[in-house]
Formats: structure tokens, C-alpha cells, sequence
């Protein structure tokens, strides 16, 4: 079992860093006419996914809660959910001293899958954890393992997943790998692409079923307290290239460290070839993006960071280090939202890597049964219309007790946003 100090540390992962009060762009001018914009807009409150993601009980061990929240489809109705910390269990319902559904004392499994069936009414759903457990604490080791999971301190290394691409029957994921700080605390130590069965996962019958999976390195970075890199946590697909973008920790002094975006560009027929970095814009007016090198610019270097431009005026785009980059049409777009905040963004774009325009206000998330949001992310293969995508934001408790008193303070929740 995990120290609980440990866990909850753990808990607060993947939801850090974006747009925050006192930036230093906050006083960016906001209106651009360098692109025709075709500002994205609230819907509706997506109550079928809402009530999907509401789960557990007390006769089957199952996914009763988690983070991270992305989603590709496996083909034949089926979608794989991947997740950052997962409680897998039983849920109790309200009682004399539980005013809430709520959940026995555990620990998390780093990350996890769900494959919802959608051919089929009710949808069916699968959890998926990896092969075997941890002879220590008895939990289910995760799919993407580093074996040291359930330790402590900086013996501590896990997994939380980034977005994913098929290249057929190859399922790429992409994790990046954190590792415990002396006195507390946790960062990154580099990016590995994991590759699982796409048969492997449609043939999964089981309530709670396992998998295993290979992996490559992407990136390595020695430890620091004051640097964060995650390679692959956006990932676009773009005719003949793939598009993989960093969330970098930056620091701004004296406003502090904020989350910037990178990229880098591989061929789509091959996620292991030769990267091709973002490293810059031409001159005005164009602003055409430069791919310059096949190296990282390194953790925390300013090079190749996407900019919003706002009145002529171009400047570091600060966001959540989870964002979603989609194409629609002929253009670019790009969701974030602020840092453990509740208002949600939408920018625009003629290029996979900006510069960013169009800022524009999707949605302040007003769920009263939390205290933090963060991490919004868009689903673009589920639909609900021809302009309306689903799109996720996490929630958390403000203290780790709240997660176990109420079981729906730790979970992601859903809507609808239309994008022209």
C-alpha cells in the first residue's frame, strides 16, 4: 500500500501549469485579423458520457475513478480510454456516515485502460491493468510498468500516458516517466512509446482484464525539481506526417514556471523515424513555421515554443501541460485550459505549430462537486453532429480524503462544444 502522503502527491499529477493570473502575457492585446476566425462554443453538458463514467459498486471490482482522460478508437465500435491515476475497486453507496457514494481506503494504479463497446446497448466496459501484481501491495501492476510503482521516496518511478496513434494492428501510447523527489515532490525523467495489440485489446472479455506491451525510449532528462518535459501529450495526425507535441516547464522569472508548447514532426508511416523540431517562425506577416533540427532543444530552453499572436504582436503560449491540437478543414485548433482553473480555451491557427490567434472562451466549468478542474481535453472521433465534439476536464478533491468520501470528486466529466 502507498503512504498516503505519497499518494496523495501522486494524485495531483497531469494538471499543472497553464493559463494563471499573473502571467507574464496576461496583458497581451487579444484581438487578431490575421485569419478569419470561427470562434468554438459551449453546447451542452454531454449527460450520457457523464452518467458512462459514473461506476462502481459493491459486488464488481472494476475503474471507479481516474485523470489524464484520453480516448482513441480501436475499430468495430470500440474505444480505448487511457487514464492517469486509477483507483480499480469497489464503491459503497451513501450510509449514516457517508452523505456521498464512497470508496474503501487504497491505492491508486498509476495508469489503466477502459474499452468501451459502443456496438452494443448498454455499452459494455472493460478495465485493463497489466499482467500481474505487485507481490508487495497486491495491486495491479499498471499496462505501462516500471516495477517500481508501489515504492516511495526516489525509488518511486511510474507512468502517466500521453496521446496515442494505430498504425495497424500497433496501438502507440505515449507515457512519460516521473519519478519521487527527495522531500517530497515529483518530475519527469523522459518519455517512452509503448506499443500495444489492437487485436490483443478487441479480444479482451474479461470485467478486469490484462495486456501486455514493448516500449521504446523517446526522451530521457536527469531529475530536477524545476523542470518538467512531456514528450507526446498531444498528437496529431496530418496526412503524411504526425504531428508530437512537449508541454515544457519554462521559467519566466520573476512570475515563476509556467507550461509552454513545443513539436516536432515524424513521418505518419513510420512514429519511430527521424523527428523533424519546431524551431521557429519566418518574418512577418507569414510567420511560417521552421523545422530546423532532429534534436530537442533541451528541457527548459525557449527554443521552438509555439506563439499566440494577438494584435500584430507575437508571445509565449502558456498552457495546461495536457491540450488537445486537432484539424478541421483547412485549419488548425488548439484546446487548453487554464491552470487549475474552470475557464477553457479555444485558438486558431494555418499551421499544425501556430501562431496561435483566435483566443476565444469555450466554457467556465461550474460542477459543484469539486474543488479543482483542470486538464481539459477534446475526444474529435466522438461526435455529436457534424460540429459538435465531445470534450473531457478532470476532476479532484482538494484534500486526498476527499476522493474516498465522495467517490465523483475524482473523476472526468464531459460536454459538448461545437467547432466550425
Amino acid at each position: 500500500m502507498l503512504i498516503a502522503l505519497l499518494a496523495a502527491a501522486s494524485l495531483s499529477a497531469c494538471k499543472k501549469d497553464g493559463l494563471k493570473k499573473g502571467s507574464p502575457i496576461d496583458s497581451a492585446p487579444k484581438k487578431t485579423n490575421a485569419i478569419t476566425c470561427s470562434p468554438a462554443t459551449f453546447s451542452s453538458i454531454a449527460t450520457t458520457y457523464n452518467t458512462h463514467f459514473t461506476r462502481g459498486n459493491t459486488t464488481t471490482s472494476q475503474w471507479t475513478g481516474a485523470d489524464a482522460t484520453y480516448s482513441i478508437p480501436l475499430g468495430g465500435g470500440k474505444i480505448l480510454w487511457m487514464f492517469g491515476d486509477t483507483f480499480v475497486g469497489y464503491v459503497n453507496p451513501p450510509d449514516a456516515t457517508h452523505p456521498h457514494r464512497w470508496r474503501p481506503s487504497s491505492s491508486m494504479n498509476p495508469n489503466t485502460f477502459m474499452i468501451q463497446n459502443t456496438s452494443v446497448t448498454p455499452n459494455t466496459w472493460i478495465t485493463v491493468v497489466g499482467m500481474g501484481v505487485d507481490p508487495v501491495s497486491w495491486m495491479w501492476w499498471p499496462p505501462a510498468k516500471t516495477g517500481n510503482e508501489y515504492l516511495s521516496g526516489t525509488a518511486k518511478t511510474w507512468y502517466w500516458p500521453g496521446d496515442a496513434t494505430i498504425s495497424g494492428d500497433n496501438l502507440y501510447i505515449y507515457f512519460t516517466k516521473f519519478q519521487g523527489i527527495a522531500g517530497g515532490g515529483y518530475s519527469t525523467i523522459g518519455t517512452d512509446l509503448f506499443t500495444f495489440s489492437v487485436s490483443g485489446l478487441n479480444a479482451l472479455t474479461a470485467t478486469v482484464s490484462n495486456i501486455n506491451s514493448t516500449k521504446t525510449s523517446v526522451f530521457t532528462m536527469p531529475l530536477s525539481a524545476t523542470k518538467e518535459t512531456i514528450f507526446g501529450t498531444s498528437l496529431m495526425e496530418d496526412g503524411t506526417n504526425n504531428y508530437i507535441y512537449i508541454s515544457d516547464k519554462i521559467d519566466y522569472s520573476p512570475y515563476g514556471l509556467w507550461h509552454a508548447a513545443k513539436a516536432y514532426r515524424v513521418p505518419s508511416s513510420n512514429i519511430n523515424g527521424t523527428k523533424a523540431y519546431f524551431t521557429g517562425y519566418g518574418p512577418a506577416p507569414t510567420y511560417s513555421p521552421v523545422y530546423g533540427s532532429s534534436t530537442f532543444s533541451g528541457s527548459g530552453n525557449t527554443t521552438g515554443i509555439m506563439k499566440k499572436l494577438a494584435g500584430g504582436v507575437l508571445s509565449d503560449l502558456l498552457l495546461s501541460p495536457q491540450f488537445s491540437v486537432i484539424k478541421i478543414g483547412s485549419k488548425y485548433r488548439l484546446i487548453t485550459q487554464e491552470d487549475m482553473g474552470k475557464k477553457i480555451y479555444s485558438y486558431e491557427a494555418a499551421s499544425p505549430v501556430g501562431p496561435w490567434e483566435c483566443e476565444t472562451l469555450i466554457h467556465t466549468i461550474s460542477d459543484p462537486n469539486t474543488n479543482v478542474t483542470y486538464n481539459a481535453f477534446l475526444h474529435p472521433h466522438i461526435k455529436n453532429g457534424a460540429t459538435t465534439y465531445l470534450l473531457s476536464y478532470n476532476l479532484n478533491g482538494n484534500t486526498f480524503a476527499d476522493v474516498y468520501n465522495n467517490v465523483d470528486t475524482y473523476r472526468p466529466k464531459f460536454i459538448w462544444v461545437n467547432i466550425p
